[in-house]
């Protein structure tokens, strides 16, 4: 290699680390005035200029209202939704109830599975009403005490394995109180 190749050579070199210099020098967020970037995703030429960027950016006040109970409160941060934490937490055990409900009703979803399993098991895979199980041919349901028209929720001490003829024969009548006492002593005393 000659002399004059080592010159080009090196003049080659220069020239490349110059305008990676210039990659590297970029404006400050906050100040505006130009700084070596020392790391990749720096934004600021000092901690000065982040620290008062920081505080630019969260001294605003802001109002929202809580999703779950309608208050107006400050937000301490960008994602929060909820006053407090029994907002939130109220929030969520509505949004599982609710979740939970809509897997009974249309048949999907592990909830409903598992429920139904649950209140059978408790029942000992039998009808409350009359006695007959699978093993008697009885092709078995989860049915409600109290009829979801009349206000019956989904709590377990409200469901009860029948077979299809007794909950189809039941409908949606309200048992009396005795009819459910009858019931509940059968569920083993729940």
């Amino acid at each position: 290699m000659s002399y004059d190749e080592h010159e080009d050579c090196d003049r080659r070199i220069a020239k490349l680390e110059d305008e990676n210099r210039k990659l590297q020098i970029k404006k400050c967020l906050f100040c505006g005035q130009p700084y070596f970037r020392k790391k990749k995703n720096s934004r600021f030429c000092g901690m000065k200029c982040y620290r008062s960027w920081y505080r630019k950016q969260h001294s605003e006040v802001v109002y929202i209202t809580c999703h779950f109970c309608g208050k107006d409160f400050i937000r301490v941060h960008s994602q929060q939704k909820y006053c407090n934490k029994e907002c939130y937490l109220s929030h969520c055990s509505e949004k599982s109830k609710k979740s939970v409900e809509k897997s009974l009703v249309d048949g999907s979803g592990g909830a409903y599975l598992k429920l139904r399993f649950t209140i059978f098991r408790r029942d000992g895979f039998a009808c409350r009403y009359c006695g007959r199980d699978a093993n008697d041919g009885a092709k078995l349901h989860i049915d409600h005490i109290d009829p979801k028209k009349t206000g019956g929720n989904l709590a377990i001490d409200n469901l009860i394995t029948a077979c299809s003829e007794c909950n189809k024969g039941k409908g949606d009548v309200l048992l009396t109180k005795r009819e459910k006492t009858k019931v509940i002593k059968l569920q083993g005393g729940n």
